[in-house]
C-alpha cells in the first residue's frame, strides 16, 4: 500500500508546487514586492498545513468522519461561522477609523456595533437603517 501512495503523494506534491493557486500567487507577490525573506514564514505555514492535513489522513481521519457524519457537518458549520466572524472584525476595524461606516452592515449587523458608539446607533439597527452611517 505504501509502494502505491508515496508515488502519488510525490507527483501530487511537485504537481501542488509548480501550479498556479491562492497560495502560490500570494508568496509569488510578496516575494516580488518585499524580497526572499518575508515569504519565508508563510511558504513554511503552507508546507506545515499541507503535511498536517494529509497526515491527518492518512492517520486515518476519514474513518472518523465516516463514522460520525454528523462531526463533518459540526466542523463545516463552525468554520464557517468563524471565517464569518474574522470578516465581521476586519469590516469593523476599518469602519473605526473612517467617519462613515461600512455598508455590508446589512449583512453584518454586529459591525455597527462594534465599530464604536453612536448617536442613535440602537434605532438604526433595529429598523434596518444600519449601513452607511
Amino acid at each position: 500500500m505504501v509502494d502505491n501512495v508515496l508515488p502519488a503523494l510525490a507527483i501530487f506534491a511537485v504537481a501542488a508546487s509548480i501550479t498556479r493557486g491562492p497560495n502560490n500567487i500570494i508568496v509569488m507577490a510578496s516575494g516580488a514586492n518585499f524580497g526572499l525573506v518575508r515569504p519565508v514564514p508563510h511558504l513554511c505555514g503552507i508546507s506545515t498545513g499541507v503535511f498536517t492535513i494529509i497526515s491527518l489522513i492518512g492517520l486515518g481521519l476519514m474513518a472518523v468522519f465516516d463514522a460520525f457524519p454528523i462531526l463533518h457537518t459540526f466542523l463545516r458549520i463552525v468554520s464557517a461561522s468563524s471565517f464569518m466572524a474574522s470578516l465581521e472584525d476586519r469590516y469593523s476595524r476599518a469602519a473605526r477609523g473612517k467617519s462613515k461606516g461600512s455598508c455590508t452592515a446589512y449583512l453584518f449587523p454586529i459591525c455597527s456595533l462594534a465599530s464604536g458608539p453612536s448617536k442613535d446607533m440602537g434605532h438604526r439597527i433595529f429598523s434596518g437603517h444600519a449601513a452607511c452611517y
